[in-house]
């Protein structure tokens, strides 16, 4: 009787920084692929090139089982729109406008963002830009 051995099966992890649950979310929704919620501290990816990938929100590990180039591309696109998403995010807490967004044939986003004013600087932010400055002054070798 011949036997029916099971084929081995490699789950692909790929260590990455998606650790942010609503924007983990935002990016999975922007590419339009559905997911499904596994406790407070995962995502199981539905649909797509994606599909049956986990992203593992406590460590950031994407595992998945397939291995071709699609799904490979596929987790790019998504470390993408989240890397753009949290870009924002933190800019916008900054008060960093961003002026432009352009998308270049290979692929990649050029952001063009102006800084906030000093003129909008709070006092304490004013006070501490003074003192650093008058520090860095001090600590310059003398002139001869």
């Amino acid at each position: 009787m011949p036997v029916m051995l099971k084929p081995k099966v490699t789950v692909l992890a790929v260590p990455t920084d998606i650790n942010d649950r609503g924007l983990a979310i935002r990016a999975l929704d922007q590419l339009g692929l559905a997911y499904e919620e596994r406790g407070a501290t995962a995502l199981r990816v539905t649909s797509g090139d994606l599909a049956d990938a986990t992203i593992d929100l406590m460590s950031g590990v994407v595992s998945g089982r397939d291995h071709s180039p699609p799904w490979r591309e596929a987790l790019g696109c998504l470390r993408q729109a989240y890397a753009e998403l949290k870009f924002r995010a933190e800019a916008a807490t900054e008060g960093v406008e961003i002026k432009q967004r352009i998308v270049h044939p290979d692929g990649r986003i050029e952001l063009h963002c102006r800084m906030p004013s000093r003129a909008h600087a709070t006092t304490e932010e004013r006070r501490v830009g003074s003192l650093m400055r008058r520090r860095s002054r001090r600590e310059r070798p003398p002139r001869e």
